[in-house]
């Protein structure tokens, strides 16, 4: 499911990698390839504070992009509040292929009703 490309290294974030996840073929929105990519930044700290997760894929629209990693972030905090940092990378992989699909239609449907000035 999960296929490793890139391992990145830097002072703040010791290991950063990406990775692409092959999404079920059923899925309902066009992607790419029908693969998610993402960038996983782990800090100094980890595993006592979380993981970063980042949508790479330009064909999904930017404000989608933002969204699911804000999402992921807060899901993070919660599981740290909670003292469950065990296997937060895999948990987390879990949780946004799992709730891939959830993101991306609540955040269309929101995006319709979004009021402009």
């Amino acid at each position: 499911m999960f296929v490793l490309f890139h391992i990145f290294f830097s002072e703040v974030f010791p290991f950063v990698f990406e990775l692409s996840i092959n999404l079920p073929a059923e899925f309902p929105f066009e992607i790419k390839d029908n693969r998610l990519h993402l960038s996983i930044e782990l800090p100094v700290t980890y595993p006592n504070d979380a993981c970063l997760i980042s949508v790479l894929n330009e064909d999904i629209p930017p404000k989608i992009r933002r969204i699911i990693s804000e999402e992921a972030k807060k899901r993070a905090e919660i599981a740290y509040a909670h003292g469950k940092q065990t296997k937060m990378v895999q948990n987390m992989m879990k949780w946004l292929f799992n709730n891939l699909e959830k993101l991306m239609v609540d955040t269309a449907i929101t995006n319709v009703f979004e009021i402009t000035n």
